[in-house]
């Protein structure tokens, strides 16, 4: 038999080099409402992804699985711990007593969220979180001991505060702290962020590095939010780290030096403005390690 067919390379012409399609380029008058405390990461890391994130609101689109993600994980311990915030055992110096509440808070809040019969998997991680929680007692214990008080949980700004950061151009800041300490003893004020992820990270380490300068202002802007709340100069900050390993649970203090504050204030301003001025296009967007836009921003593709 004759094959009468022609082999496809004979039909077209194989076109070499890399695509020729265009990246969207932003549409001049978008503009996000204000800006959170944790979108500035994101814009500094690129003001390309950051319009396509904050701007178009574009997600990744996820079946639903049996167990939580990373997020939802986060949510039951925050929420356990702002319960534990707001109730009188929090100037406990017993850490038995405090880990009782907060198991027990845990599962209020895990039955309330996911009903009486969630999935096993939702279960195990429960459990996880109850480890957490168990390491942490004892920590919170301590801090209690030291004379340090919840003053504030989950308190926070939106636009309606009117805080604006910027020079020429200004965008509204919009925050929320999940922890706020006071010392009555020295007058002191510390500001915390609870950190639930795997691996406990070092606060300074995540927002500033000697090669790259500044990369997360979450901390510095939270003193923009501290102050609208009444809470004195120069808080402490830092993280409550909450992770997988349980002996690494603990308070994390952020070592920043007045010149690193005053310079992450400086670039909170020209990042506030360049927002404002609908400053998104970069010519180098980069292959970050974590890209949920890759395929927009064509990060594995060469272009002719």
């Amino acid at each position: 038999a004759v094959d009468i067919l022609p082999a496809v390379e004979k039909r077209w012409k194989k076109r070499g080099g890399g695509s020729r399609l265009a990246i969207p380029r932003p549409q001049p008058g978008r503009l996000p409402r204000g800006l959170t405390v944790t979108a500035f990461r994101d814009y500094l890391a690129c003001p390309y992804r950051y319009y396509l994130g904050h701007v178009l609101k574009l997600r990744e689109e996820h079946d639903a699985d049996a167990e939580l993600d990373a997020p939802m994980f986060g949510n039951l311990l925050h929420d356990t711990l702002q319960l534990l915030g707001e109730d009188a055992v929090a100037t406990s110096q017993d850490a038995s007593e405090i880990e009782e509440f907060l198991i027990r808070s845990l599962h209020e809040v895990a039955a309330a969220r996911f009903g009486p019969n969630p999935p096993s998997a939702v279960l195990i991680q429960i459990e996880q979180a109850e480890q957490r929680l168990q390491a942490f007692a004892p920590k919170q214990a301590e801090r209690a001991a030291q004379g340090w008080e919840i003053r504030y949980t989950e308190k926070g700004v939106d636009l309606d505060d009117n805080i604006l950061l910027g020079i020429d151009m200004t965008m509204g800041l919009i925050g929320r702290i999940d922890r706020i300490d006071y010392h009555p003893q020295s007058g002191r004020w510390a500001i915390w962020d609870y950190k639930t992820s795997d691996n406990a990270k070092q606060p300074l380490a995540v927002h500033w590095n000697k090669a790259n300068g500044w990369q997360d202002l979450q901390l510095p802007l939270y003193r923009f939010v501290a102050r609208h709340l009444g809470v004195g100069e120069n808080p402490s900050l830092g993280y409550i780290a909450l992770p997988k390993q349980t002996a690494d649970v603990g308070f994390y203090p952020a070592e920043f030096t007045a010149e690193q504050l005053a310079e992450a204030d400086e670039l909170a301003h020209r990042v506030a403005t360049q927002v404002a001025n609908g400053e998104f296009w970069c010519d180098e967007l980069g292959t970050p390690k974590y890209d949920n836009f890759a395929c927009i921003c064509q990060t594995t593709v060469q272009h002719v």
